[in-house]
């Protein structure tokens, strides 16, 4: 589906998900290469896989 923004979309499944039961977040965000502008972002169900998480890395470093 294609919406005209980002918060239409908000609207829209938000009033949706309530209606059928679940929770949605907001995923990984796609921007244009040559200007930057965000041309898609995934909807997911609050279920879909794990969120990443931040500063991985840490972990790693402090089992070395």
């Amino acid at each position: 589906m294609e919406f005209a923004s980002i918060e239409d979309a908000k609207n829209y499944y938000t009033r949706y998900a309530k209606n059928k039961g679940f929770n949605f977040r907001m995923g990984r965000v796609t921007k244009s290469r040559t200007n930057g502008m965000i041309i898609g972002q995934e909807i997911l169900c609050s279920k879909e896989g794990f969120r990443r998480k931040k500063n991985t890395w840490k972990g790693k470093m402090e089992a070395l």
